[in-house]
């Protein structure tokens, strides 16, 4: 572990480091109270939400096995599980391979260039940050229409599914469906009453998180390497930081 310093690095992508901590993400540092309290309350939030990812995936899985049967269905419901699954990625092996980041911060933490480029240095910095945090703006607006567009279309036209008859092969039947953005089995009815309540509001925050796991975490590893292509191009030349996988 390394000490919270909020300066060089870490204070150019501090908007993003507080975004992957809300989101989830095993980062522990970078906090005032290092505790071994408030460590432990952390890491314990970030198991919570792994943990609830995994369960999602897996009765996403589920159902894409209990709907194997109709091509329609199979193909919808494996681009979900894969779209989740793109997700788990990202989200560990950030966990699994966080001491590289934490090394890479810890690196690029403090002021790296000649005295000699100091003020050509520092004017392009400034201005390299002030693209990325408009950057990371747009992108966190982005999110919370994906989200919210995703969300509102729900609840237009019918909640119905077609499936074969369990009479008769050769004809087909609609059955309603829960009302819920994500295709999914749950062990409880998701139809109406306090289990659709929990189905939707479990799902409403999996697929928030699920974006932004995609868009932020991406947008926050190439961000990282831009400014550090850009403090080694003055004037040690140019070199490729890779964080996280695509």
């Amino acid at each position: 572990m390394y000490k919270f310093r909020l300066q060089g690095l870490v204070a150019d992508i501090w908007p993003l480091i507080r975004i992957m901590q809300m989101t989830g993400f095993l980062l522990l540092d970078y906090h005032e109270d290092m505790s071994f309290g408030w460590t432990s309350i952390r890491a314990g939030y970030a198991g919570s939400v792994s943990g609830l990812m995994v369960i999602q995936f897996m009765l996403l899985f589920v159902n894409l096995m209990k709907q194997a049967d109709d091509v329609n269905d199979l193909t919808a419901n494996t681009i979900t599980v894969l779209f989740f699954l793109h997700s788990l990625i990202k989200f560990f092996y950030f966990a699994i391979r966080r001491a590289k980041f934490y090394r890479t911060l810890a690196t690029w933490n403090n002021a790296n260039s000649h005295p000699l480029f100091a003020e050509n240095q520092s004017r392009h910095h400034a201005r390299a940050v002030s693209s990325m945090r408009r950057l990371v703006l747009y992108v966190g607006i982005g999110t919370i229409l994906s989200g919210f567009a995703w969300t509102t279309i729900t609840f237009f036209g019918d909640s119905v599914h077609v499936t074969k008859d369990p009479d008769n092969a050769n004809e087909t039947i609609t059955e309603e469906v829960p009302r819920l953005m994500l295709r999914s089995w749950y062990p409880w009815s998701a139809l109406s009453g306090g289990g659709y309540v929990v189905s939707f509001v479990i799902q409403v925050m999996m697929i928030m998180i699920i974006i932004i796991i995609i868009i932020i975490a991406t947008t926050n590893c190439n961000v990282i390497q831009s400014i550090v292509k850009f403090e080694l191009y003055f004037p040690l030349g140019h070199v490729t930081v890779t964080l996280c996988p695509r």
